[in-house]
This record gives C-alpha cells, structure tokens and sequence, in this order.
C-alpha cells in the first residue's frame, strides 16, 4: 500500500520557517514600522520648523499702515492697544503663523524681535478686555505707542 502520511516538500528555494523564526520576523517588521514612523515624524517636525514664512506684499504693507494710522488718530487710549493688538495678530497671521495670538507668540517666532515687550502688550490687552481695572490713560497711551512701535519693527522685516 501507499503510505498516506507522505511529506510535502516546500516548493524550491523556500526553507521551512520554525516557530522562532516567525517570531523573528515579526519583531523586525514591528521595529520597522516603528523606525519608519519616527523618520517621517522627524522629517514632518524639520518641515514644519524650516518651513519659510510668507514675506508681506507693499499692498498689504500699506493696508496695514494705514489702519495703524486709523486706530493712532480716532479711539481711546483703551481701544488703541486692544485694536493694535488686533493688528499685530493679523500681520503675524499674513506672514503665515496660525493660530490665537497667545499659540502664536508660545512658538517664539523669529520674526518678532522683542517678543518679551510684544507678550506684555499683550497681557496689557487682556487686563482691558477681562478685567474691570481703570488704568491711566497716560500709561494706555505710552503703551499704544510702545505697541504702534513693534508693529512697524513687524512690517520692515
């Protein structure tokens, strides 16, 4: 009689694979799946960091400049820093930051050359807007100039 119980060959050039070689296997695929993602990860971060900021058209310049003289010769001392705060995010906006003002400024952006003086402005603005403090408009005026001054330091850049 035939023996039943014949053993099949692999097809030529294939070696079985024992149990601990599956194992094997499945590690390498895992830590390369594990690599791979890192390095797209690191590249995405690389593009993200290096990525060029837009540069601002004379057109956009002088809108700019131009509501910057708007809020100098017609509001209050109170809305002159809560509008130039305004602005000052706009222009960031057109140079191609996103985000809330404070996301913005939390990312240092090299194109802002006093940051510290720009995050006191802006919690100058907050204060107005969220609390019920009465400031002196002597100092809300020497601020609006102070901000009036970093916005065009940002549109010469």
């Amino acid at each position: 009689m035939c023996n039943m119980a014949k053993k099949i060959s692999p097809p030529f050039g294939v070696l079985p694979l024992k149990r601990e070689n599956y194992n094997i296997l499945t590690k390498i695929i895992m830590i390369s799946y594990f690599a791979l993602y890192w390095v797209v990860l690191m590249l995405g971060i690389l593009f993200l960091m290096f990525q060029k900021k837009k540069k601002l058209s004379g057109s956009d310049k002088a809108k700019f400049i131009s509501y910057l003289g708007r809020i100098e010769n017609s509001l209050s001392p109170q809305q002159q820093v809560v509008e130039c705060d305004k602005l000052y995010h706009q222009i960031l906006k057109a140079y191609g930051y996103r985000g809330t003002f404070w996301e913005i400024l939390k990312e240092k952006p090299s194109i802002i050359l006093n940051l510290q003086a720009v995050w006191d402005l802006h919690k100058l603005r907050n204060t107005l807007v969220h609390d019920l403090n009465d400031l002196p408009d002597a100092l809300l005026r020497r601020e609006s100039k102070n901000y009036q001054r970093e916005i065009l330091k940002l549109l010469n850049k």
